[in-house]
């Protein structure tokens, strides 16, 4: 018997309210061994992250109910844990880099 101890998939929280994209980074990153969660905006993601600590959050920037931007602020102004999960802003527009520089940003 292999008592070795498993090791868990890193968690990765994809905030999308494109389904398409949602999916399809689900199957890219799981393919990749990571274990993905699905928000479909920033509220949904903050309930999320009162369950789960995943080690990275890819967030889209215009989504319904909560963006991009105001659940990153939520997310810093938060206590402990979610306040130093890591965040990569997801856009297809160019002008988003320059609205917030000092955020990860990832162009689609």
């Amino acid at each position: 018997m292999n008592t070795t101890p498993t090791i868990a998939s890193p968690t990765i929280l994809v905030v999308d309210d494109d389904t398409s994209i949602a999916t399809l980074l689900r199957e890219f990153l799981g393919g990749e061994g990571y274990r993905v969660l699905l928000a479909r905006n920033g509220r949904e993601a903050l309930a999320s992250l009162q369950r789960e600590r995943p080690a990275l959050v890819l967030c889209d920037w215009m989504m319904p109910a909560m963006d991009g931007p105001h659940l990153i602020h939520a997310m810093h102004r938060a206590h402990g844990a979610i306040a130093a999960i890591p965040i990569v802003l997801m856009s297809s527009a160019h002008t988003a880099r320059e609205a917030m520089p000092n955020v990860h940003f990832l162009a689609k």
